[in-house]
């Protein structure tokens, strides 16, 4: 097909591309410098003392990715971390392994309406609990408690809840409290019970509807629920690169489904890579 040639131009304070398409077969292919690369670079302002060649890659760090990644979280909750009690300094945004769970819930129960939000959705997921609160101790440090709808009086502290039960708060923390638009989630339904599988996708698909959510999993429940269009697959090919496919794009994959069985089933037996 021949090669394209572009060049990166600093014209006027800003940046200017060119291609040159000299060896390209024009009569195979139509290539203009939009179908290559983003609009948004020929808006990109640099100052009279700053060079490309210095940062090659700067005009797409500042631009797009630097804001692509500022913008996503990633979470792998470790229900052992956010038992412990934690530093009442630390970060107010959820820790990627949620350690500091219980500095987030203070900010939350202390703000009205963000409060009887987190209470409706965790009575949704979990109707055994009647509250959530938060301990201080003497070291300035903080722990959460929980009543359940069994004990009217005692509290039960973090350090001794069900791994689900921490697991699920921190979800719902990162679903619905948390401001960034794109969540990564690592295996999610680790430690929850099967039961809450199927809410669990629902609390995916209506958080959703305000930011983009990514989870990975090898639980054949946890598919079994989630629509078929939502749902990719990672896998390597003969040579061990990563590659990613669309199991509802297969045919092979839609016959098996035509004929009752599950994508779980195909996921079990190793099926969605055919």
């Amino acid at each position: 097909m021949g090669e394209i040639v572009l060049t990166l131009l600093k014209e006027n304070n800003g940046l200017e591309i060119k291609i040159n398409k000299d060896t390209l077969k024009t009569d195979q292919i139509k290539v203009t410098k939009d179908n290559i690369l983003p609009s948004f670079l020929e808006e990109i302002k640099l100052s009279d003392r700053e060079l490309i060649l210095e940062t090659p890659f700067a005009f797409i760090v500042e631009r797009s990715i630097k804001e692509i990644l500022g913008g996503i979280s990633i979470y792998n909750i470790n229900p052992l971390l956010s038992k412990k009690a934690t530093p009442i300094t630390g970060k107010a945004e959820l820790e990627e392994d949620g350690e500091n769970l219980a500095i987030v819930l203070k900010n939350i129960i202390e703000d009205q309406a963000k409060a009887r939000k987190f209470s409706n959705i965790v009575k949704d997921i979990l109707p055994f609990v009647e509250n959530i609160d938060i301990e201080k101790f003497a070291d300035k440090s903080l722990l959460f408690k929980l009543k359940e709808e069994y004990s009217k009086k005692d509290y039960i502290p973090a350090s001794i809840l069900s791994d689900g039960t921490i697991s699920t708060i921190a979800l719902i923390i990162a679903l619905y409290f948390e401001d960034k638009k794109i969540a990564i989630i690592e295996e999610p339904e680790r430690n929850i019970h099967p039961h809450l599988i199927s809410k669990l996708v629902d609390m995916f698909i209506d958080a959703s509807k305000k930011k983009q959510i990514l989870i990975t999993t090898h639980n054949p429940e946890l598919i079994k629920y989630i629509d078929l269009d939502d749902l990719f697959l990672v896998h390597r090919d003969q040579e061990g690169f990563s590659k990613i496919s669309k199991p509802v794009e297969k045919e092979e994959v839609r016959v098996f489904l035509e004929n009752d069985m599950g994508i779980d089933d195909l996921y079990i037996q190793n099926l969605l890579e055919v």
